[in-house]
């Protein structure tokens, strides 16, 4: 599962998720203690985490959970997926995962179905099947698809596969039959087009990019991008934005206070329980005790606008962070078994 590397121009953080898909703990250490985020994502929408995992580097796994990485990173997929569909399709009966073969992907496709089974006990999981990560060949999987026809096909599939996976399930139709729910799909709306079909309920890494609401920062972030880039900016850009974003507001309220430069340990001080308005969205600093952000969460429905020639999404619907994340301390797997307690959806 390792990546190509990255150039010279990559940064701390991309020499973090580098490291992890090499199994290099030294390296990942190095990287760390230069400042890297334990939340760093490949180009292809996958956390560092995930690859310390796949290649069974316990050492950087656990090295990158000390540093604050999200071990619930998919819980709040699952949960909005699972409270959106059954608020469409309240009748569901049956939901089959197509997911990759690594803890990503078995984590996703279990907290969906958790989700589900919890807002409705009677809906069977009729199918599971997990893949090679990078495989790109779906031939078997969507055979068996076909002949069980579930109403619902989970996959939180993300990049090259994820892609791939669309052509082909489209090319044999199984779309037509199988309501998708792709819970890491946005990604790649831009890329695929007019081939992603109208009617996958489909979510991005938080409220970004085609979800993200129309504040004044937010057009100002997305016109700027695209003038430079010339294509939507990505919830990786996003991201970026909002860390740089908060470590200004955190050094601002350190200056104002008298004390001068901020000192890395006054930036993390300042940082704690920080609730500020980003590029679209509201960021809170208010998980790990206070150095893991968490903000809204958003999902819709893709269609194409044949007239503009872009993709969009419809029927967006916004969650609070705290309808779709466990508290504070908790784990994402207890918290949805035990009926999602102290979830504030309003």
């Amino acid at each position: 599962m390792a990546l190509t590397p990255y150039g010279p121009r990559a940064t701390v953080s991309d020499r973090l998720v580098e490291a992890a898909s090499r199994g290099d703990s030294t390296a990942a250490a190095a990287a760390l203690g230069r400042g890297a985020d334990a939340n760093a994502r490949s180009d292809e929408g996958c956390p560092a985490l995930v690859y310390a995992a796949a290649g069974k580097s316990s050492e950087t796994a656990q090295a990158l959970l000390a540093k604050g990485a999200d071990a619930n990173a998919r819980c709040a997929d699952g949960v909005t997926a699972a409270r959106y569909l059954l608020k469409r399709m309240p009748t569901v009966k049956t939901i089959a995962g197509l997911n990759w073969n690594m803890a990503y992907g078995q984590d996703a496709w279990r907290d969906f179905k958790l989700s589900v089974q919890a807002l409705k006990p009677d809906v069977e999981a009729v199918n599971e099947q997990f893949t090679t990560f990078g495989g790109g060949q779906y031939g078997s999987e969507i055979s068996a698809l076909l002949a069980r026809r579930p109403t619902v096909l989970h996959t939180a599939f993300a990049g090259g596969d994820f892609e791939a996976f669309v052509v082909q399930m489209t090319a044999r139709g199984l779309h037509q039959n199988v309501q998708m729910v792709m819970t890491a799909g946005a990604g790649s709306m831009v890329r695929l087009g007019d081939k992603l079909p109208d009617g996958v309920i489909i979510e991005d890494r938080g409220p970004y990019s085609v979800f993200a609401r129309p504040t004044a920062l937010g057009q100002w972030f997305r016109t700027t991008y695209e003038q430079r880039y010339g294509t939507m900016p990505p919830y990786t850009a996003y991201h970026m934005g909002q860390a740089l974003l908060a470590l200004k507001i955190a050094g601002d309220k350190v200056a104002r206070s008298g004390g001068g430069k901020p000192a890395p340990e006054e930036i993390g001080r300042a940082l704690e329980q920080l609730k500020f308005d980003a590029f679209g969205t509201t960021v809170h600093m208010s998980r790990s005790r206070g150095h893991q952000a968490v903000t809204e969460s958003a999902i819709g429905v893709s269609k194409f606008d044949k007239a503009k020639g872009v993709p969009t999404v419809v029927d967006v619907t916004y969650y609070p962070a705290d309808c779709v994340n466990p508290p504070d301390g908790t784990k994402g797997e207890a918290w949805i078994k035990g009926g999602f307690k102290g979830a504030r959806c309003d």
